[in-house]
């Protein structure tokens, strides 16, 4: 096996020089190996990316990481939403089915997006990015955020309402939104504003309180554990950066939970229905189950599983693909043609952490 500090060094090339960041400064979802082309551009990832990079800089001090994340967090600024100033989902690049999400709002992307733009605001001092980040913020604590800590999941801004709650997680109010409170809490640290720290606490509490007796974190039709694995970040991001022992600790037996669950070859499932784990690999999953069990120090088949997702790095002839990590497979078990920038921004903290690296929580993407 390729050694992992190369594996990590192309994944960051990757996204560097495969055009997948667009000359606007927005990050593709991902580059479709069928189409040969990507699809939109998405905000959220384009949040994450902005952390990566401000995280890859303070490393490498190299010039195209920092410019990196400058040109992310000007179009997050360029993009944001006016009467709200959250963040619409995307940007599509042609006609397609994902088009229509492009008014809609998400808290958890907003969230995401703020946590980028404090990072970057500590890298490069432009008060056009922190004060970005604190009129999103002022949103999420002001309209969107419930009293009881959870979020209103989704604004849509062609009719200025929030959307009806639907079945699918990213439509109901979750503990994954323990990431839009780490976002605050960094927010916070910057400011010194305690509504903001109020707020991701509460968000934690949220979380916390839905969290089953076996660690678990779910919803009524069973737990989707990407949107745990969300839960079991953000809690242990928020845990260090605020103080709080107790959100360490629910994280940690969020991540214990999922390790039980693990197959001889390291990975995860996907889902937990009715007790019953179901197995159609999304490698964003693993990428996240390797990262909060090396965060956490916890034993498990990890040896099996740093093997599983290094060897679902794209080794192609493509520069456009050769670097960046697969996708996996959609629900239903087919396989996805996808070249993903967020699996790569995961698989890559993964796998760093496994070469030795450490993560401080204000850089988790």
């Amino acid at each position: 096996m390729r050694k992992i500090a190369n594996r990590i060094d192309a994944g960051v090339s990757w996204l560097v020089e495969s055009g997948v960041q667009h000359p606007d400064g927005g990050f593709a979802a991902w580059y479709d190996t069928e189409r040969h082309d990507h699809p939109y551009l998405y905000a959220e990832i384009t949040g994450y990316l902005t952390t990566l990079f401000c995280q890859v800089y303070a490393r490498t001090g190299d010039p195209r990481h920092r410019a990196a994340a400058v040109a992310a967090g000007d179009w997050l600024e360029r993009t944001a939403d006016g009467p709200t100033g959250a963040f619409r989902c995307l940007v599509p690049l042609h006609d397609g089915p994902f088009a229509a999400k492009k008014d809609l709002v998400y808290a958890f992307d907003t969230g995401v997006i703020v946590n980028g733009l404090a990072n970057l605001y500590r890298i490069t001092g432009d008060d056009r990015h922190l004060k970005t980040a604190v009129r999103a913020a002022d949103w999420l604590t002001g309209t969107a955020q419930r009293p009881d800590g959870a979020f209103r999941p989704i604004w849509d801004a062609a009719t200025g309402t929030f959307a009806p709650e639907a079945d699918d997680w990213s439509w109901q109010p979750g503990g994954y939104h323990t990431k839009v409170a780490l976002g605050l809490a960094n927010l916070a640290e910057l400011t010194g504003r305690a509504d903001y720290r109020d707020a991701a606490i509460r968000a934690c509490e949220y979380a916390c309180a839905i969290q089953a007796g076996d660690g678990s974190i779910g919803h009524p039709d069973g737990i989707h554990v990407h949107p745990h694995e969300y839960a079991a970040e953000g809690l242990w991001a928020v845990g260090l950066l605020l103080d709080r022992p107790d959100f360490v600790a629910a994280s940690r037996r969020a991540t214990e939970w999922l390790l039980s669950l693990q197959r001889e070859d390291g990975t995860v499932p996907r889902f937990v229905r009715a007790g019953t784990p179901v197995h159609a690999e999304r490698v964003d999953v693993q990428a996240q189950a390797l990262r909060l069990a090396s965060l956490h120090g916890l034993p498990g088949r990890l040896a099996e599983l740093t093997a599983h997702v290094a060897g679902q790095q794209a080794e192609t002839d493509d520069v456009r693909s050769r670097g960046g990590w697969w996708f996996g497979r959609l629900s239903d078990g087919e396989p996805v043609p996808h070249v993903n920038v967020w699996v790569t921004a995961f698989a890559v903290q993964a796998l760093d952490l496994r070469d030795g690296g450490t993560l401080e929580p204000r850089f988790l993407v």
